[in-house]
């Protein structure tokens, strides 16, 4: 597969003869940008290569250079993820002094999971634990014990390189995931193009869209019929 080129442009507008793949992982891209927290993310299967950079590479650009991108190590500890006490800072200010977690930290941003079929099925859950509640908890206690509550609501993309069918997603990550794009079958050709168009605002949110009880039922019924029996997921219809 040729890597891009610098200053390549990603084509973003409708092209018959394109790849249907790299069309719907767009439109992922776009339901992604509008749609916020609220729809948990995007489960993106990708190998490494020249199509998966250009496609992060064109979420960044969709979100803007003000959105926080917080990327999860292969082996995160659950002290990375929530927070912890600063030891030798405590130590040497005599106070407690805490660090911030990633989860915290990705707080009306992105949470970047790579290897996300490696990721083991504890941090997957405090990770789906804080996605539904929208929040996270401060490491240090007050005198009475309590702990403050901190906002931390935050997409997440979820990169899904497995090479077999025995790899997947921890199920409390992927669970929570409302988008899915697969690029396994993108080629360079299909990426590059001109000059993209021009960014629009949407007119309204998918918040203010609403959808018919026959709707609903039929989705519902495809999701069925493609084997995903989650209740989960039928909350984004």
């Amino acid at each position: 597969m040729d890597e891009p080129h610098p200053g390549t442009a990603v084509e973003t507008g409708p092209d018959p003869g394109r790849s249907g793949a790299w069309d719907d992982a767009l439109l992922a891209a776009r339901l992604l940008k509008t749609g916020g927290a609220q729809l948990g993310g995007l489960w993106l299967k990708a190998r490494a290569g020249g199509v998966r950079d250009a496609y992060l590479s064109h979420l960044k650009d969709l979100f803007g250079t003000g959105t926080p991108w917080m990327r999860v190590p292969g082996s995160v500890s659950h002290s990375a993820l929530l927070g912890s006490i600063d030891i030798p800072a405590t130590t040497r200010s005599g106070r407690v002094v805490a660090t911030r977690g990633l989860l915290e930290r990705a707080d009306d941003g992105v949470l970047l999971v790579p290897m996300a079929e490696r990721l083991d099925a504890a941090s997957a859950a405090i990770i789906g634990n804080v996605m539904d509640s929208g929040t996270t908890r401060s490491p240090v206690r007050s005198p009475d014990r309590e702990q403050s509550v901190l906002s931390a609501r935050f997409q997440v993309i979820a990169i899904d390189e497995a090479a077999s069918a025995e790899e997947h997603i921890p199920h409390a990550l992927s669970d929570r995931l409302g988008l899915v794009a697969d690029l396994s079958t993108v080629a360079w050709r299909d990426v590059a193009g001109p000059s993209p168009e021009p960014k629009r605002q949407a007119s309204r949110t998918w918040l203010e869209v609403e959808i018919g009880a026959v709707v609903s039922e039929l989705l519902s019924q495809v999701l069925s019929a493609f084997g995903c029996s989650s209740l989960r997921r039928l909350r984004y219809l």
